[in-house]
């Protein structure tokens, strides 16, 4: 799929398509479940959990970004915690849950360090974003980690001023980073 086409399909489900989600489930459906299969043996609890995941993605489709590339891996998270939730459930033999659930813990890393990628990139843009004066003092509180004394001597303002840029950053980056929250 390319990724005009990819983008369009992610908004189509972000604007709660019902064909395009049916798509999206015919797509995803088949590797979720044998994923699922591979910690549990029960054909109707894979299917109970694969349903589960999609009706978790489904609402949180408003938050979809399509331009973003992390929504596979952020349905695979959403499996993830679906069997876990599974096993927490079920009274087993701690060391057989570690033993199966290992693999999934570091097949998900991959998943997850997309995700984080994606993450410290939609960060880096998002302060970018930020006013000038407020993006200097947030990179001067929050990643150089100076008091907000130093910074207000630093800039020759009050430090009101500074508690007001980074408040206004926060409230920013908040609104802009809402999915990954």
């Amino acid at each position: 799929m390319t990724l005009r086409k990819l983008n369009l399909f992610w908004k189509r489900i972000k604007d709660r398509d019902k064909r395009t989600f049916g798509k999206f489930y015919e797509l995803y459906y088949p590797s979720l479940f044998s994923r699922a299969h591979k910690f549990i043996s029960d054909y109707e609890v894979c299917e109970e959990i694969v349903q589960d995941t999609f009706i978790a993605f489904w609402d949180k489709a408003d938050i979809i970004l399509p331009e973003k590339k992390f929504m596979e891996a952020y349905l695979w998270r959403i499996l993830k915690f679906k069997i876990a939730d599974f096993y927490r459930g079920k009274k087993i033999d701690k060391h057989y849950l570690e033993e199966n659930l290992e693999v999934s813990i570091e097949e998900s890393k991959t998943y997850d360090s997309l995700f984080n990628e994606d993450l410290e990139k939609k960060i880096e843009v998002a302060i970018d974003t930020l006013p000038q004066k407020t993006k200097e003092a947030f990179i001067m509180s929050r990643i150089n980690g100076m008091t907000y004394n130093e910074i207000s001597e630093e800039l020759n303002v009050s430090s009101k001023t500074i508690e007001y840029h980074i408040s206004n950053a926060l409230k920013i980056l908040r609104k802009e980073l809402k999915l990954y929250l």
